[in-house]
């Protein structure tokens, strides 16, 4: 097997992912016991698991699902449940896969901000001739959102997504080339600028940078 992101310090979580994965092909809801990362508290929750997502950055596995008290789409962590028990199959699981698809059209990874609002960004770069390789690479790396070319040399991507600093990792990768970057979430552009200078002052910009 050949692996472009493979993360063997989670094979910990390989039976915890095996019962999940069962559950979700059986279509059965379960229950959690999960200890809180913060204050180290178990706690319980019992779900219909619908998907699972793994993190490209840090390879962290989290399981989505709908959780029936709190009536809402939920993320858990992998690596903070301590047991998984099977329930009885779940009758409306065609509905909550639909909920699912629905909620997956908007996330970039696995945040989902303050109250599920979105955020509406759009990124416009500019490209030298024989660059179209940039072009592709909105393309292919977009989870989420649209493309549109403006010109023969500048492009702009677009997207609602329900936590737009996730995407801020994503974006920086283009930093030389966007000629706007607008959010109806003013933190994420003030995030993006105060970066730049900060590299700018470290990098030279005030005369203490390093050198």
């Amino acid at each position: 097997f050949r692996f472009k992101h493979h993360y063997i310090l989670h094979a910990l979580d390989s039976e915890l992912l095996c019962q999940l994965l069962q559950a979700i092909s059986e279509r059965r809801s379960v229950t959690l016991t999960i200890k809180s990362l913060r204050n180290g508290r178990d706690y319980v929750r019992t779900v219909c698991p619908l998907k699972l997502y793994v993190g490209t950055q840090s390879g962290r596995q989290y399981l989505l699902g709908y959780h029936y008290r709190a009536r809402q789409m939920a993320f858990f962590r992998l690596d903070a449940i301590q047991t998984v028990q099977t329930g009885s199959v779940e009758e409306e699981y065609d509905r909550y896969l639909g909920n699912q698809e629905r909620f997956d059209r908007h996330l970039w990874g696995v945040s989902t901000g303050s109250g599920y609002h979105l955020d509406h960004v759009e990124m416009t770069i500019r490209f030298d001739q024989g660059e179209e390789f940039i072009v592709q690479r909105l393309e292919r790396e977009k989870r989420h959102g649209s493309v549109v070319r403006i010109d023969e040399h500048t492009a702009r991507f677009s997207a609602d997504v329900y936590d737009a600093v996730e995407m801020l990792p994503w974006i920086r990768t283009f930093i030389g080339r966007i000629v706007a970057l607008n959010c109806s979430n003013p933190h994420v552009v003030e995030t993006f600028y105060q970066d730049l200078a900060q590299m700018s002052a470290m990098y030279g910009g005030n005369g203490n940078g390093v050198q």
